[in-house]
């Protein structure tokens, strides 16, 4: 993350900033602590995947998504997929910037064709119950980022399982922080 920071021109202090928030963010601690550890794993690929990319490096970040893929992170790549399209969207050389993100999933599939089609099939046969019912959490939105819930607990009203991502919380103080930068979004092209 910190790699990431810098190369996206923030000072050291934000960099550093940034990289303490992620390293103690629940979002990664709580899973862990639910024994969700192959999630985490393979989420602590996804900055390395960001560097990669905007630094137009598009065989490390095929090797980074290979590795998130392995580690169990089939659902992160979907994640990563709908973040990569929307930063090609964005960017201002939105062929070179889909050009980085097509070709950085073609090695990927290549280098991990062996766990990404088993996958693949998988998800298919056997789609997660758990996230049908995610239509239901958004009234509840403030609970499940600012509330510490643990995965065991039911809160939601006709969710059909426990909903895992209360291990989304954020906590007020990186809120604060993320409203902050956000404010800054007219003012500096890094925040934009």
């Amino acid at each position: 993350m910190l790699l990431l920071a810098r190369a996206l021109k923030l000072e050291p202090f934000s960099a550093l900033l940034s990289a303490t928030v992620l390293l103690f963010s629940s979002s990664l601690l709580l899973k862990a602590t639910e024994g969700h550890t192959t999630i985490v794993f393979a989420f602590m690929w996804v900055p390395w995947i960001f560097w990669a990319w905007h630094s137009r490096r598009v065989l490390h970040c095929g090797i980074f998504l290979a590795l998130a893929l392995l580690q169990g992170g089939i659902y992160v790549l979907s994640y990563i997929a709908v973040a990569f399209a929307a930063m090609s969207l964005l960017s201002q050389n939105k062929r070179h910037a889909i050009g980085i993100s097509l070709y950085s999933f073609i090695f990927m599939a290549g280098l991990a064709s062996f766990q990404f089609i088993p996958s693949l099939f998988w998800v298919k046969e056997f789609p997660d119950q758990a996230f049908v019912g995610s239509a239901y959490t958004y009234k509840n939105l403030w609970d499940i980022f600012f509330g510490r819930y643990l995965q065991y607990v039911f809160i939601i009203p006709d969710q059909l399982s426990r909903w895992h991502e209360y291990g989304a919380y954020i906590g007020y103080g990186a809120f604060a922080a993320i409203l902050f930068g956000i404010s800054y979004i007219k003012s500096s092209k890094i925040v934009r």
